[in-house]
């Protein structure tokens, strides 16, 4: 049975919550991705703003290489904002553009510019 099935039939038996909860990836992102494949989906979608370090570009970026600001977010926060976005700002969607993996791998690169 996929994982598809296992949500449907949670649903029809009222255990969404639970169920997806343990859906949710635990532990820190270098776990559930890989730096060295994020780094080159850094590279290719976020260095433009973000810059090569993690820097920023111009002011006009939030540093990911801050370790203060980096150590306040989760994996799972940092996640939803590349999947979602940030409103209100330059920072788009990435959630129809990159595969689950691909944003995961990023997360974990993004942790190793901040020193993590």
């Amino acid at each position: 049975m996929n994982r598809r099935s296992y949500v449907w039939y949670a649903l029809r038996l009222g255990l969404a919550v639970p169920f997806l909860a343990l859906g949710v990836r635990g532990g820190s992102a270098e776990a559930a991705g890989d730096p060295a494949s994020g780094k080159t989906v850094y590279e290719k979608n976020c260095q433009g703003c973000h810059g090569k370090t993690g820097g920023g570009v111009g002011g006009a970026t939030p540093s990911l290489a801050d370790a203060g600001r980096m150590a306040a977010k989760t994996d799972a926060e940092i996640f939803e904002t590349v999947t979602s976005g940030r409103a209100g700002t330059g920072m788009p969607a990435w959630g129809k553009i990159l595969s689950e993996r691909d944003r995961w791998n990023v997360v974990a690169y993004i942790r190793t510019l901040a020193g993590r």
